[in-house]
């Protein structure tokens, strides 16, 4: 039952089931991404796994939008080793992402509708 009503809510005002989305994952090996680029549908969460054993501040932007991963316990960024952490991805576009504290670091995910 608890399964039923969010899917017949999603019919109901037209927004996709929860089990359109898909996680897109992106990681973090030593001070490179992988893969460089990514390409996801609107919806889809964008999970960053920090698979190296050093720190990163990881952010990303596209035209007027822009946005950071933040660690859930202190509100810092910081993406410490072995963090997984993820954002949905709503808005389409080509977005650029960085490591504040490695500037060599660089991958794009696209967005698609």
């Amino acid at each position: 039952m608890r399964v039923l009503v969010p899917l017949l809510a999603s019919i109901l005002v037209g927004l996709p089931a929860a089990t359109d989305a898909a996680d897109a994952v992106l990681t973090l090996e030593g001070e490179s991404f992988s893969p460089g680029t990514l390409t996801l549908k609107r919806g889809d969460k964008l999970v960053v796994v920090n698979q190296s054993t050093e720190t990163h501040s990881i952010w990303a932007h596209s035209g007027n939008y822009a946005f950071d991963f933040r660690a859930t316990d202190s509100n810092v960024m910081t993406h410490k080793p072995g963090d997984r952490l993820g954002v949905t991805m709503n808005i389409p576009g080509k977005y650029r992402l960085g490591c504040a504290l490695h500037g060599n670091m660089k991958a794009v995910v696209i967005v698609e509708e």
